[in-house]
């Protein structure tokens, strides 16, 4: 194949990257983002979420000019968008902020810069973003990483070095989503009676981006087997089952699929589900003596104007009086706790808020001339990182610590010989300068020093600390992904409250995950890691779901997408408040124990055999977590592939401040950020010399004459 030179490299700020970016080095990345604008004709910056996208807007703006800078994302209207790509396209400004909104597409005109603020989180992402730039020939793409915490650093070098190499994500096509299917069988009987047939009432969008409310979800529609190629029914018989799961089954996404599971699809789309209101999504007449299938009235109505598989979020849509014309959407968290007189930022202007409009979700704004904003939020999932991209950071971490064997973090000097070569070796392929790759070594070897070893996909590190509350914070260092490690934390907590009988409060990111213990949870260190094992952790799991908002939130996409759940009713947009009551109340019928009283539960919650609640499953198992992978990394700890070390520290490593400092859309329990256990814990930047040497060489003979000492006598 043909391999593209690129021109990557990683900035790095000039104030000490630690667990969290401060504000003065935000200000130190605008200023050196505004000076590379100033170098190139036009410069795309890519980043996470639209929140950011409106934050880093506005402060370029107040150095670069406003007429110099544009903002692009999922939340503002489609001509708000096309002015900005217009404008980019026509040269008029110099720097377009958007996150994954301009990600595809080729004609946005002429880009010599791309920079990426953070990781993308993936390989394929970074390298789509990159390719934005150097559109001519002979031209090179340019791009510029940039990092605001320590994590970040590795996970970019990881990125670039990656990219060198030449290795991509691996593309994960769903296996027979069976609420797609639903949506498709209703838009295919609803337009055969059209004489000819397009198969589709309409094409379902895909959702791929890390601005969206959630993880990708890749959606093939039967239309990709080819409709011409197949004989369109007659115009009053409707289809015949048997010739309509030929048609299903052609499609790749669907060849494993069994006509037992399709038949439950038909009978769901044909018998509705009932529930107190009357039934939901009957919209196939089922002759079961000719065995033909046939739309009801409204069937193809609710294809066209619910269709889809982008998930329904809380939007509020922002109206600009008095014109009457829409800007954009606001999140509904953040709508329904303005007041009249705010100012929000949308789009990189300022709008005064005039009124909220809570029933019909509408907020009405007018122009606020330039008066200093408020940033809104979006809420909505964070992408986890890819099994890929995962594996290139915990190989970086070991060929660092690999290198640099014996090296101690005291007195550190980038002019000895083996830390100028892996400086060196930094530089040529991960693109870090020397501040990077003197950071990012720093911090490898401070992690070592307390935990003994460091963490890869090869060895699991298991730490344990005194927290200022006199509680114990358990961290456990496996830097395999969020997706794996959201579902061992889950699991894991599920698996401490049967065992305590006490709700933890946990959290898992793409590195880690810690859980906070109190008094009571006293346990040899070692045995966290025997808590779980391959064959038992899948039922634990499902127990863990179902009592977490990630179910709720599902199934409310997937029944949106099966049109369970209407989007639009009456011709007009169903509010999100009322979304979300038919929601539960449509859940109160399909999977009553569930939404039941859990005192009068008595052991496991059984899960019934229904369509869309097994596809519920199947998404938040597989999807939003990785049930495979987790039981993959169980049997390696259980067979010894994977080596686990237990270590109690008298001080968090810097390993762990990450963890510790995780954002909202990592914990996996209820309580709110200012309850959090893990913020008890005095975290240092830079570690006492005395810590860094005399940590990990306590004596083994003290250590057995004090738990002599300690134990009771029986």
């Amino acid at each position: 194949g043909h391999k593209r030179k690129l021109d990557l490299a990683v900035e790095i700020p000039a104030t000490l990257l630690g667990p969290i970016a401060s504000n003065e080095m935000w200000d130190e990345i605008y200023d050196r983002i505004a000076e590379l604008s100033q170098q190139h004709r036009s410069t795309l910056v890519f980043v996470n979420t639209r929140r950011l996208v409106e934050r880093v807007a506005h402060h370029l703006a107040e150095r670069i000019g406003e007429e110099n800078v544009g903002a692009h994302h999922g939340s503002l209207s489609r001509k708000l968008r096309l002015a900005a790509e217009r404008r980019l396209k026509e040269g008029e400004i110099k720097v377009l902020v958007a996150t994954a909104s301009l990600e595809l597409g080729i004609d946005i005109g002429t880009v010599d810069l791309v920079i990426q603020i953070s990781s993308p989180r993936a390989i394929a992402v970074a390298l789509q973003r990159v390719g934005r730039s150097g559109h001519w020939r002979g031209a090179v793409p340019k791009g510029r990483f940039f990092v605001t915490t320590r994590d970040d650093l590795l996970e970019c070098a990881a990125l670039v070095r990656a990219i060198r190499q030449g290795d991509l994500d691996r593309l994960i096509i769903p296996d027979s989503p069976l609420d797609v299917l639903a949506q498709q069988i209703v838009a295919t009987c609803a337009t055969s009676n059209d004489g000819g047939m397009d198969v589709l009432a309409r094409p379902v969008e895909q959702s791929s981006t890390i601005d969206g409310p959630g993880v990708p979800h890749f959606s093939p529609t039967l239309g990709e087997v080819g409709a011409n190629q197949l004989a369109a029914p007659s115009s009053e018989s409707g289809w015949d089952e048997d010739e309509l799961f030929a048609l299903v089954t052609r499609a790749y996404p669907y060849h494993n699929l069994s006509r037992e599971t399709f038949n439950s699809i038909i009978e769901m789309l044909s018998e509705g589900i009932a529930a107190r209101r009357g039934r939901y999504g009957a919209y196939l007449h089922h002759d079961r003596v000719n065995r033909k299938l046939r739309a009801r009235r409204g069937a193809r109505l609710a294809a066209i104007t619910s269709g889809g598989a982008i998930p329904e979020t809380a939007l509020f849509s922002v109206v600009a009086e008095p014109e009457g014309v829409n800007i954009g959407t606001l999140d509904e968290d953040f709508a329904v706790e303005s007041n009249a007189g705010d100012i929000v930022l949308l789009g990189n202007s300022s709008w005064r808020i005039r009124r909220v409009e809570g029933k019909s979700g509408r907020v009405l704004v007018e122009d606020a001339h330039g008066a200093p904003p408020t940033v809104p939020f979006w809420l909505g999932e964070a992408p986890a990182r890819t099994q890929e991209l995962s594996f290139h950071v915990a190989e970086l971490r070991r060929e660092i610590s690999d290198r640099l064997a014996g090296i101690s973090p005291v007195a550190l000097s980038p002019k000895t010989p083996q830390v100028a070569e892996t400086i060196t070796w930094l530089n040529e392929q991960a693109g870090l300068d020397e501040s990077g790759a003197s950071q990012a070594i720093q911090y490898i070897l401070e992690g070592r020093a307390v935990l003994g070893s460091v963490p890869t996909q090869d060895t699991i590190v298991a730490e344990r600390f005194f927290d200022e509350g006199g509680g114990m914070q358990l961290v456990i260092h496996a830097p395999f992904g969020a997706r794996i490690n959201k579902a061992w934390g889950l699991a894991l907590r599920k698996r401490f409250c049967r065992s305590f009988n006490f709700e933890l409060q946990a959290a898992a990111t793409d590195n880690g995950l810690n859980i906070a213990l109190a008094e009571q949870h006293s346990f040899p260190l070692g045995d966290v890691f025997h808590f779980l094992n391959a064959e038992t952790v899948q039922p634990v799991l499902e127990q863990a779901a179902l009592a977490s908002p990630i179910f709720g939130t599902r199934w409310r996409w997937d029944a949106n997408r099966a049109l369970a759940l209407l989007r639009f009713q009456g011709g007009k947009k169903v509010p999100p408040q009322i979304q979300r009551i038919r929601s539960d109340d449509l859940l109160a019928s399909v999977f009553p124990d569930v939404a039941a009283c859990q005192e009068n539960i008595e052991g496991d919650i059984q899960i019934p055999d229904h369509p869309l609640v097994k596809e519920v499953m199947k998404d938040v198992l597989t999807e939003a977590m990785d049930v495979e992978g987790v039981k993959e990394i169980l049997r390696r700890m259980e067979n010894g592939s994977i080596r686990c070390i237990a270590v109690d520290t008298p001080v968090p490593s810097q390993f762990s401040h990450e963890i510790l400092n995780a954002n909202p859309y990592a914990y996996l329990d209820d309580a709110p950020l200012e309850e959090r256990r893990a913020r008890a814990v005095e975290m240092r930047r830079i570690l006492p010399e005395s810590v860094l040497e005399e940590v990990g060489k306590l004596d083994p003979a003290a250590i057995e004459q004090v738990r002599a000492e300690a134990w009771p006598d029986v």
